[in-house]
């Protein structure tokens, strides 16, 4: 496959009981100024099992487009906290 075959830009969104994770948004602000200078699309992809409220709270972040898949099985999605918990200073 070749490279003229891969546009735009996609930036994940995590989310956590439907809010909208910081890291998501400003991932987002950066990838609008590099969309700008590249001239491609960018695209807010957002996975949730219901993401009426989390589009709401993309939406002024300036992506031209977003990419919303309701998703009832990723009610119970929880980022991985291995490098956050006691587990990651066992040895």
């Amino acid at each position: 496959m070749s490279k003229e075959n891969y546009r735009g830009i996609w930036v994940y969104i995590e989310q956590a009981d439907h809010q909208a994770q910081h890291v998501g948004l400003e991932l987002l602000h950066a990838a609008r100024d590099l969309a700008d200078t590249t001239g491609e699309e960018l695209t807010a992809v957002i996975l949730a099992d219901d993401t009426t409220e989390l589009v709401e709270q993309v939406k002024p972040y300036g992506a031209d487009s977003i990419l919303a898949v309701d998703c009832p099985q990723c009610a119970q999605y929880v980022t991985c906290l291995l490098y956050t918990s006691d587990a990651a200073d066992e040895e």
